[in-house]
């Protein structure tokens, strides 16, 4: 078996921000309303793409930072391990979000509440859990070959 090298790891982050990107397009048309945010498609899609840009180097760093750990064990990641990744990157993304959004909301005129922001970022959280486990599990099967 062997670990991603540097250009495996860039080609599945950006594969997760394109999949990322267009999860947080579609959540964002189906949470903001619930919080009575109403913009536009157009404001949508620039949103969600800050959104992406920051998780892209968010999610390369983490997943560098975890194969140097893979290297020196000489294995591929086991399922406990990729969703342990993921729960690292959530929890500095969520960090992350809660930050950003307290900066881009209202350069988009969009105005909520501290305590909705923090519920908001749950909620995309929650889904990016989720699309990252299965990216990363994805990307543990296809590069996994016997020696």
């Amino acid at each position: 078996m062997r670990v991603q090298n540097r250009y495996q790891s860039v080609i599945e982050s950006l594969n997760k921000s394109l999949t990322s990107y267009v999860v947080m397009v579609v959540s964002q048309f189906a949470i903001f309303p619930h919080f009575n945010i109403n913009i536009t498609v157009s404001d949508d899609l620039l949103i969600a793409l800050y959104f992406t840009l920051i998780g892209l180097v968010r999610n390369y760093g983490i997943r560098r930072l975890n194969n140097n750990n893979e290297t020196k064990k000489n294995l591929l990641q086991t399922k406990i391990q990729s969703l342990f990744e993921q729960f690292q990157n959530i929890c500095i993304g969520y960090i992350v979000a809660v930050a950003s959004q307290l900066i881009i909301f209202p350069l988009f005129d969009i105005h909520i509440s501290f305590n909705n922001n923090l519920l908001l970022s749950v909620y995309f959280s929650i889904i990016s859990i989720a699309r990252g486990y299965v990216i990363r599990r994805y990307y543990v099967q296809r590069h996994s070959v016997i020696r």
